[in-house]
């Protein structure tokens, strides 16, 4: 739900500064969920969050289609 307000009106809400001054002073690996727009993903990496997940990058896939895509991509064997 956080992720969902990051819009182009308001490109970095005040919890994303939060998050911003976290991870500048720890070590913490923080792991976006729902991203679903480049905007979002753009903004959340601007920001520091370089480890997301969401619709912007993959629908959900079975398992046959997870060994069909690795198999597509170059990947070995699972």
């Amino acid at each position: 739900a956080l992720v969902q307000q990051i819009t182009p009106q308001t490109p970095h809400p005040a919890w994303l500064q939060g998050i911003t001054a976290l991870l500048q002073t720890t070590q913490l690996d923080v792991v976006a969920e729902g991203v679903e727009t480049a905007f979002q993903a753009t903004a959340l990496r601007q920001c520091g969050i370089s480890l997301a997940q969401g619709f912007h990058f993959a629908h959900p896939t079975s398992a046959a289609g997870l060994i069909e895509f690795h198999a597509l991509n170059g990947g070995g064997a699972c």
